[in-house]
């Protein structure tokens, strides 16, 4: 994993060049191995190395082929495979990396070859004899990759703050509302940078001279199937092989272990394939609270023979302020809850004991129904099918979970604007957004449509979506603050033939007699630890404690965003003044808005306003 930044031009680099060298030094965090980059006239690509495969310098990039040149960032994790189908049509290879093989794929097989990748990316590749440069990102957005137009030019870069160092932004008022208003960041692919946008997943884009000139998709969610349902067993032996590949590394590599169904599969799938003697270790977060979960993970841990490495929250408001502020710059935008906090310490911890690569569960909850709010579109699915046992377990299930609670968050998540509106009135901060002004988030819309196919029940519908929205925010904070400590995230879940066989499964492969991620707890390993999965589920968290919010609230009256236009002056104030902030209830909103703050400081207060050296290539 690396990072990458890109820019084509249509009349010259000239004076962006030094500006494109010294955003080089905004994404060293991802690529401590290696900074170096290749240019000519009109084509910039710029690369920092986080070395994973094939360690020697031969691997790194710019790599050139023939007439391709080639920047990427992410692991491909097939890359063995494909390396035997291109031997065997007459390619020879010099390193043992994964770049050499995706170059050499692009080359015979053109963009046919992002098919065949089983893994994570964010490419570009400049093709000399046409000009042309070709982009991709992978299926689901787990590595980062955005854009941004600008007359004659266009820059790609994995972060945000090395597009907006090279040519600045103005703040994208539409966007940053709607961010304030539901947490949850939908807005097409737009960012909170004007004008600067979130490269579509599953697709890849032709470019030259600095014009986009077409944009398709290459990976569809498939259509349901109206076979017979596969087996356990397929399931099974699928994971089981996306753990195998993830464990191709010339580092160590290291568990992410929290005692939940998710992480522990992945730690017992390890274990049986690496075998009894091989020393795995394991990291864990502890919240010190009611909800820590801590106990469950020394659990699996001790059965598993692993070791595990338990960390915390850090004591003082400072630090805290400090570790999100340093997020927010990483991020471009805020993240809707405190968690981030707490995963960028377990990735802190990771790096800090020599760790390079980190297996995680993220995406089994969104593939396999893991909240209960999923299950509440079940109840229509099995009456249409008679699955009449099946509806009583569910009832009985949710009852006990709070079915209202249940139903608001299971309907909020499919509410149209205007309802969603309406809930905001409900819960009282809605008021402090002026209501007369307007702003359009400005999505720049140039990928092929992706509709939810037909023969997808409400049941399916809503996973699509879980699957698509929630999961890809979920994926890209993860990878920043994974990233942010120069440590690489694998995450066998995303796998995507699991993902297509889960989609085209009915719904008893998730949830089951009211269990869910049914197929999961069937494995081995799941039934093994089955007593240490019957408990009521708790995500990941971060206690903000009341002197934290008071010193958010210190600095948000203080804020210049309070003259914002998308804000009513005179309620916001008020809101900030009146202690309601303070509590618990008001804890996430609060939480997003000062992260707006933060961004307006990094990024438009004192808008980078000197220059940094560039590397030497």
């Amino acid at each position: 994993m690396c990072g990458i930044i890109a820019a084509t031009v249509r009349t010259g680099l000239g004076d962006i060049l030094p500006s494109l060298q010294g955003a080089l030094n905004k994404l060293q965090h991802r690529g401590p191995d290696n900074v170096s980059f290749w240019n000519d006239n009109s084509v910039f690509l710029g690369h920092t190395r986080l070395a994973i495969v094939g360690l020697d310098s031969n691997s790194n990039q710019p790599f050139l082929f023939e007439h391709l040149t080639l920047i990427y960032n992410g692991e491909v994790f097939n890359y063995i495979e494909i390396r035997e189908q291109l031997r065997g049509r007459g390619y020879k290879f010099a390193t043992d990396s994964d770049t050499e093989v995706i170059i050499k794929a692009f080359h015979f097989f053109g963009t046919d070859c992002f098919n065949l990748f089983n893994g994570m990316w964010a490419i570009v590749i400049y093709d000399k004899n046409s000009g042309e440069v070709i982009i991709s990102r992978d299926r689901f957005g787990q590595k980062p990759l955005f854009y941004a137009t600008n007359h004659d030019r266009l820059i790609f870069a994995s972060e945000l703050q090395a597009i907006v160092s090279v040519q600045g932004s103005k703040p994208n008022y539409g966007a940053i509302k709607s961010f304030i208003q539901e947490g949850s960041f939908d807005v097409g692919g737009a960012t909170f940078f004007d004008q600067t946008y979130e490269f579509p997943i599953s697709c890849y884009m032709r470019c030259k001279s600095g014009q986009i000139v077409d944009c398709q998709r290459y990976w569809h969610y498939p259509e349901k199937s109206r076979e017979n349902s596969a087996g356990d067993d397929s399931f099974h032996k699928l994971l089981e092989d996306a753990v195998a590949i993830r464990l191709r590394t010339d580092v160590e590599y290291c568990l992410l272990l929290s005692g939940g169904l998710d992480s522990t599969l992945v730690t017992g799938i390890t274990r049986q394939l690496v075998g009894a003697e091989k020393r795995l270790s394991a990291f864990t977060f502890s919240s010190k609270d009611k909800d820590d979960e801590v106990c469950y993970a020394q659990k699996a841990a001790s059965e598993l023979r692993v070791t595990l490495n338990v960390c915390s929250f850090p004591a003082r408001t400072e630090d805290c302020l400090a570790i999100l502020k340093n997020l927010v710059k990483a991020l471009g935008r805020g993240h809707s809850s405190p968690a981030i906090i707490s995963a960028y310490l377990l990735y802190k911890s990771i790096s800090e004991r020599g760790f390079k690569v980190a297996l995680d569960g993220q995406g089994a909850d969104e593939l396999f129904a893991g909240y209960k709010h999923y299950h509440f579109h079940l109840i229509w699915e099995h009456l249409r099918s008679g699955r009449l046992s099946e509806i009583t377990s569910l009832f009985v299930d949710l009852t006990s979970e709070g079915l209202a609670s249940i139903a608001i968050m299971a309907l909020r998540n499919s509410l149209p604007p205007w309802a969603r509106k309406a809930l905001r009135v409900l819960y009282g901060y809605e008021s402090i957004f002026d209501p007369k002004r307007r702003f359009e988030v400005g999505a720049h819309t140039i990928a092929p449509s992706a509709p939810v196919s037909k023969s997808y029940s409400a049941f399916d519908r809503y996973l699509h979506k879980q699957h698509t929205v929630g999961l890809t925010n979920l994926l890209y904070y993860g990878d920043i603050v994974a990233m942010a400590n120069s440590v690489e995230n694998r995450s066998p879940f995303m796998d995507h033939r699991l993902v297509e066989l889960a989609f085209q499964q009915g719904p008893l492969a998730k949830v089951r007699s009211a269990g869910n991620k049914a197929v999961l707890r069937s494995h081995p390993v799941g039934k093994r630890f089955a007593d240490l999965f019957n408990r009521k589920k708790v995500g990941f968290n971060s206690p903000i404690d009341r002197q934290t919010r008071q010193r958010m609230l210190e600095k948000l009256r203080e804020s210049e965003v309070l003259n914002w236009p998308i804000f009513s002056p005179t309620k916001i104030r008020g809101f900030l003044n009146d202690g309601r902030f303070v509590t618990k209830k008001y804890e996430r909103f609060l939480f997003r808005l000062f992260q707006v703050h933060l961004w307006y400081e990094i990024f438009m207060a004192d808008a980078m306003t000197s220059p940094e050296p560039p590397p030497q290539s």
